[in-house]
């Protein structure tokens, strides 16, 4: 027997039975009633199309429905339910806090002092370093290869900082505004705005008279301009 005979397997049924009679029409994903994990199929018989909220629901009850190694794995397929990588799972449940944080900790508990096996240890020990990258490691920390180092008069600025003196800010002399040197020598100066206007090359479009750079205009304007006759 797979699944225990408590309170949980029969709410688990429950939502199984009520989303096969059911016509989906928003957002929805396909969940295996048996877990692959624990031997089930691909089967159709074996698929159930459930709303995001209702999937997530399932695999928390799955937790409390299993025992043993079974339980350990539905506990990571449960924790893997509260990851959002991509878009296609953007659409899923969104937990609360402590939701988060329960299954968050009995994902840990489940791994923290977990003895690795000897196929795992035996992995581990094929990986060496090649010598060009063993002496590049002896380089960089000799020579300080890679790290970065502030000048002298950055670090006196910096202590200045530390002591509660305010950051002087400096006026950009193409659109007047004040900011920090960090902030001026990124945004302003010669990278301002005002200044990359002025350099990049306009075209006027012959239906609406827009002066806008090279890219607009192909994109909006000319024979895909809206006031085009």
């Amino acid at each position: 027997m797979i699944f225990i005979d408590n309170k949980y397997t029969r709410t688990y049924k429950a939502i199984i039975i009520q989303a096969k009679d059911r016509v989906n029409c928003c957002y929805t994903e396909k969940h295996h009633i048996i877990p692959k994990s624990l031997g089930g199929s691909n089967r159709k018989d074996n698929i159930a199309v459930l709303t995001a909220r209702e999937h997530f629901i399932c695999h928390r009850l799955l937790v409390k429905m299993t025992t043993g190694i079974n339980k350990v794995k539905m506990q990571r397929a449960a924790w893997a339910m509260t990851v959002h990588t991509s878009k296609r799972t953007a659409n899923r449940h969104r937990i609360s806090g402590s939701v988060y944080e329960q299954i968050r900790k009995e994902y840990i508990n489940t791994i923290k002092g977990k003895p690795k096996t000897a196929e795992h240890r035996a992995k581990l020990g094929q990986y060496t370093r090649t010598e060009e990258h063993r002496k590049f490691i002896s380089d960089m920390r000799k020579n300080q290869i890679g790290k970065h180092t502030h000048s002298e008069e950055t670090k006196k600025r910096m202590s200045l900082w530390q002591q509660g003196v305010p950051k002087p800010k400096i006026t950009c002399e193409h659109c007047g505004k004040e900011s920090n040197l960090m902030n001026y020598k990124k945004w302003h100066g010669d990278n301002c705005k005002l200044v990359k206007e002025r350099t990049i090359p306009k075209v006027t479009c012959e239906h609406c008279n827009k002066s806008v750079d090279y890219a607009n205009y192909s994109q909006w304007h000319g024979d895909k301009c809206k006031h085009r006759s």
